[in-house]
C-alpha cells in the first residue's frame, strides 16, 4: 500500500508531491494525502520533464509535459 502526498491547486487539480512505501514507513502526519494500491507509471516523452497531478475528488492520476533538452541518449 503507498500513501500519495499532495499540494492543492484547485478543487480538481493538485501537485503530487510524494509517494510513501506504507509497509517501509507510517504514514505522514500533517500533508493532505490518501492510500493507493500502486502506483501508476506515467506516460513518457522524449524532450519533457513529467509533472504528476491527480484530482483530490476523483482520485485520478493526469500529467503535464515540461519541454527540456535532450539527453544524449533521447539524441540518439
Amino acid at each position: 500500500m503507498w500513501y500519495v502526498t499532495y499540494k492543492k491547486i484547485t478543487n480538481e487539480k493538485a501537485r503530487v508531491e510524494n509517494y510513501f512505501n506504507l509497509d517501509l514507513v507510517e504514514k505522514p502526519e500533517g500533508v493532505e494525502g490518501f492510500e493507493i494500491v500502486k502506483i501508476p507509471t506515467p506516460p513518457l516523452k522524449d524532450g519533457h520533464e513529467v509533472i504528476e497531478f491527480i484530482n483530490p475528488n476523483t482520485r485520478e492520476f493526469f500529467y503535464d509535459f515540461i519541454p527540456r533538452p535532450l539527453s544524449p541518449e533521447e539524441k540518439i
